[in-house]
C-alpha cells in the first residue's frame, strides 16, 4: 500500500498531465495569436509576442499551469482517509483543486478585444496613460507605415496632407486626432480573444480525464507508467 504522500503525487502527476494536454489540443493562447495576426493587430510585434512581451497569460498551451507571481500554487491535491490497524494510509476521497490564477491579456491589449475574458487586469490602460499616450500612438504610426500604411494630417489651411515618414512635427499632428478619438471613445475593439472562452470547457475536459483515471487506482505505481496511453 502506497502511503499518503505517493498517493498524492501520484494524483497530482494524472492531474497536470491531463490539464496540459487539454489545454494544448485547445490551443487557446495559439488561436488568440492568430486572430491577432489576422486582424492585422501586429503593428509593433509585441501582442504576438507573448514569450518575451508578456502581452498574453500564460505566454503558450503548455504553460497554463506554470506558478506566476500573482499565483504560486496552481494545482493542489488532498487526499482524506483512515489509518489501518497495520499503520497503512487507506484513502476514501481526494479533493482536486485547479486554479488558474491571472490569464488573459495584459491592461494595454484588453483595451482592443471585444469579449475579453474577465480577470485581475485594470482595463482603463489608456485613461491611466495619457501623459505618453501621444508618443505611443507616434510609434504606432511609424510602425505602421513601416509596413506600407498611409497617413495624413492636417496643414495651416485645412488642407489633408500626406504625412512622410520621419517627419516628426506631423506625425505628431496626424497623431492628436487620434489621441482625442481614444480619450473620448475608446480604442477600436477587435473581437481577437474570443478563445479564452473555450478556458471553462477545456477545464471540464481535464477533470473527466482525471475522474476517470483516478476512479480505477490512483494507488498503483504502474499507473504513473501508462499516463500517456491513459489521455
Amino acid at each position: 500500500m502506497s502511503s499518503i504522500k505517493q498517493i498524492q503525487n501520484n494524483i497530482r502527476t494524472i492531474v497536470v498531465f491531463a490539464t496540459i494536454k487539454q489545454f494544448q489540443k485547445a490551443a487557446i493562447i495559439q488561436s488568440v495569436i492568430r486572430s491577432a495576426k489576422s486582424n492585422d493587430l501586429i503593428a509593433t510585434g509585441q501582442l504576438i509576442s507573448p514569450e518575451v512581451s508578456d502581452s498574453i497569460i500564460p505566454s503558450a498551451d503548455d504553460r497554463w499551469l506554470v506558478p506566476r507571481k500573482t499565483f504560486k500554487k496552481i494545482v493542489s491535491v488532498r487526499v482524506y482517509g483512515s489509518r489501518l490497524s497495520s499503520g497503512e494510509f487507506f484513502p476514501s476521497s481526494i479533493k482536486i483543486k485547479i486554479n488558474l490564477g491571472d490569464y488573459g491579456l495584459a491592461p494595454k491589449y484588453k483595451d482592443l478585444a471585444l469579449n475579453a475574458p474577465d480577470g485581475p487586469y485594470i482595463s482603463n490602460y489608456f485613461k491611466r496613460e495619457q501623459g505618453d499616450m501621444i508618443d505611443r500612438i507616434e510609434q504606432w504610426i511609424e510602425d505602421k507605415m513601416d509596413r506600407g500604411y498611409s497617413f495624413y494630417y492636417t496643414d495651416r489651411k485645412g488642407n489633408n496632407v500626406p504625412l512622410k515618414q520621419g517627419d516628426k512635427i506631423n506625425t505628431t499632428r496626424a497623431a492628436f486626432p487620434i489621441m482625442r478619438k481614444i480619450s473620448k471613445q475608446g480604442p477600436d475593439k477587435v473581437d481577437f480573444a474570443r478563445a479564452f472562452n473555450k478556458v471553462e470547457a477545456t477545464l471540464q475536459k481535464a477533470s473527466d480525464k482525471i475522474e476517470e483515471a483516478t476512479y480505477f487506482d490512483v494507488i498503483s505505481p504502474a499507473l504513473r507508467k501508462s499516463i500517456e496511453t491513459i489521455f
